[in-house]
């Protein structure tokens, strides 16, 4: 009966390794709670009610961010105030 191999990498190596391909250098890796945050973007499509136009979103774990198609999506916050759930997504990390 062969022994298993031993693995090349340990977690924590592999986990240490992905945190330099994902963080630029110069910066420190910021943990999990940074992750669903993402860069401010808004809508002016005609195609969504006034509600989601009137708001900006900055975390992908908001269901009406999400409901922008990506080729609706307008970099920047467009002068618009933040979208409260996306809002409470922010608090609820901290």
């Amino acid at each position: 009966m062969a022994r298993p191999r031993a693995p090349l990498l340990t977690r924590r190596q592999v986990r240490g390794t992905l945190r330099g391909l994902i963080s630029p250098p110069g910066t420190e890796y910021r943990g999990r709670s940074d992750m669903s945050k993402v860069p401010a973007f808004h809508t002016t499509s005609e195609e969504y009610s006034a509600d989601h136009r009137a708001v900006y979103h900055d975390n992908n774990k908001c269901g009406y961010g999400a409901e922008i198609k990506p080729v609706h999506r307008v970099p920047g916050t467009g002068g618009h105030p933040r979208c409260d759930r996306c809002g409470d997504l922010a608090e609820a990390q901290q």
